[in-house]
């Protein structure tokens, strides 16, 4: 009886070993898997990005605008998973690099500030830019519709800085 207790000890240690073996490796396969599947995601953004500021013959900017999206993803803690397509979407509508890139810097500060997300933040600045008001005047509660439309586009966003400015970076750094 006691060799048969040893024999069957033995036999689930064995089984325990290789049961923690198996999981180890359908783990490590898994997170491989993940981790190749988010490169693919990085590089198919970073393809995105590149395309479009080449088909708006704003190429010359791709490394700026990549380190820009860097910096900002270490200053702000916001994932360049949506800094990207939030770069995308203003140089569309801007076709300028430069004011893309200071109505994103807005953008967080009124996603931080508003506590909406970096998209809504996003679209509705671009709203706005086009002379939609409604989506950034029910984005915050600092200035309504009509006062942002009076003001016209360059102006609100002044005023919206100096409301929301660095808040997106303040939050990071706890300032």
């Amino acid at each position: 009886a006691q060799k048969s207790t040893d024999k069957l000890n033995r036999s689930f240690v064995n089984l325990q070993r290789t049961a923690l073996k198996t999981f180890v490796a359908v783990a490590g396969i898994r997170a491989l898997r993940n981790s190749v599947r988010a490169f693919a995601d990085e590089d198919k953004a970073v393809k995105n990005l590149t395309q479009s500021l080449k088909n708006l013959g704003l190429g010359y900017n791709v490394g700026a605008i990549e380190n820009y999206i860097s910096a900002t993803q270490a200053a702000t803690g916001v994932s360049d998973d949506q800094l990207r397509p939030a770069m995308v979407e203003l140089v569309q509508v801007t076709l300028d690099a430069q004011k893309a890139t200071e109505l994103l810097n807005i953008a967080m500060d009124l996603s931080a500030g508003t506590g909406s997300g970096l998209n809504a933040s996003v679209k509705a600045l671009t709203r706005a830019y086009n002379g939609n008001y409604t989506s950034l005047g029910k984005l915050q509660r600092v200035y309504t519709t009509a006062e942002l439309e009076a003001m016209g586009f360059e102006n609100a966003i002044v005023a919206l800085n100096e409301t929301f400015g660095g808040t997106a970076y303040s939050i990071v750094t706890g300032k």
